[in-house]
């Protein structure tokens, strides 16, 4: 009877946590300073302004804010913020967020040994993630971002904070690559090569978004796409099993369903996007759950739409511009034209307050690729 009574709990939550749907998810490009010169940047038009928003605005447009369960930290380089550590703090104490991901291109190793050691020694009941950026092996790499010796550097930053795992477990540390048409053909061979060589809790592949610099890295060939897919879904299996280990049998059953789904609907729509064959099967929740405040205060419902408005007109007030009919006109306008784009940030915010997604198609995925195999449920 216990038992039981413990799934209809979790099965309770599990859908409670599919109908809420409030604003919980916030993108936050800290700063547009960087150090390097990524060819597959989508921001590169903002990089290196002025106009940061001071740590005293940060302040006042978190408190106007409600609760939010998971910040991202974006730029730019957001270690190059030197008050990143107090950034964390008033949202952790406004905000009561939990979880913090911070997107860097790893080559600051000093500012990020020293910030990373203050947020985990004074905040041990939250989640840090660092989310290297590296999009393959030492000469695609630093080819990519511009900058030579940019791969070591990001290489032996990511070794030092491996270090850091025992003391703390509330360390994460991924890896993210922009998949582009300069570097598919070396992405599967880098991925083993992260996986066998490096201490991670995962290793993502976003297919390159926006406007970037060098706009031919955007003709990905989307057939080469769905041989690299399959086999990365295999690559997951690896990363479920490292976090799901020490868990009971049902818990690791749902679990893993639940990380092998995400990832083959990832794959699935996003292959399926690229190559005009489907929509996304859910609503964009775009200003919904999820938004994006940029380092200068303007604030817009996805990283790849227009600014909406800018927070110092509401004069810091978070609530007074989210409540604005210009958030009302921008979600209507979303609706309409169903942008359904790649951006995982966003696919997996929508599809996680979607019953129908949730309830139905991700099992059918997961139940298709154990019997069929991954291609059956991609193409």
């Amino acid at each position: 009877m216990n038992k039981l009574l413990k799934y209809f709990y979790y099965i309770r939550n599990f859908i409670a946590k599919i109908l809420d749907k409030k604003f919980n998810f916030l993108i936050f490009f800290v700063t547009s300073k960087c150090n390097l010169k990524c060819k597959d940047c989508f921001f590169w038009k903002e990089i290196n302004k002025a106009g940061d928003l001071t740590l005293e605005e940060i302040e006042k447009i978190s408190r106007s804010m409600p609760k939010i369960i998971a910040i991202l930290f974006s730029g730019g380089e957001p270690f190059l913020r030197r008050d990143l550590d107090k950034i964390i703090e008033v949202f952790y104490k406004n905000n009561k967020t939990c979880s913090f991901s911070i997107a860097t291109n790893g080559t600051l190793i000093d500012e990020i040994m020293m910030v990373i050691k203050v947020i985990l020694e004074k905040y041990q009941d939250i989640i840090i993630t660092l989310n290297f950026s590296l999009d393959g092996f030492k000469k695609k790499h630093d080819d990519i971002k511009g900058v030579p010796g940019s791969y070591t550097r990001t290489v032996s930053c990511l070794n030092k904070l491996s270090s850091l795992r025992s003391k703390y477990p509330n360390l994460r540390i991924t890896v993210n690559t922009v998949i582009l048409k300069d570097n598919i053909d070396e992405i599967l061979n880098f991925a083993q090569y992260i996986q066998r060589e490096f201490d991670v809790d995962g290793h993502y592949f976003e297919i390159i978004r926006g406007e970037p610099k060098d706009t031919l890295l955007k003709d990905v060939p989307y057939n080469k796409l769905l041989n690299l897919y399959w086999r990365l879904v295999k690559l997951q299996s690896y990363y479920i099993e490292k976090i799901i280990a020490n868990d009971n049998m049902v818990s690791k059953f749902f679990n893993k369903l639940y990380y092998i789904s995400n990832f083959l609907l990832l794959y699935r729509y996003q292959y399926r996007i690229l190559s005009g064959k489907s929509r996304w099967p859910m609503q964009c929740l775009a200003g919904v759950v999820a938004g994006v405040l940029d380092y200068d205060g303007n604030f817009k419902l996805c990283e790849l739409r227009k600014n909406i408005a800018k927070l110092q007109d509401y004069k810091y007030d978070f609530k007074k511009l989210w409540f604005s009919i210009l958030r009302r006109k921008e979600l209507k306008r979303i609706k309409v034209e169903r942008c359904d784009c790649t951006h995982v940030c966003f696919i997996d915010q929508s599809y996680k307050h979607s019953m129908k997604v949730m309830l139905f198609i991700i099992p059918y995925l997961y139940l298709k690729y154990r019997i069929f195999g991954v291609k059956s449920v991609i193409k």
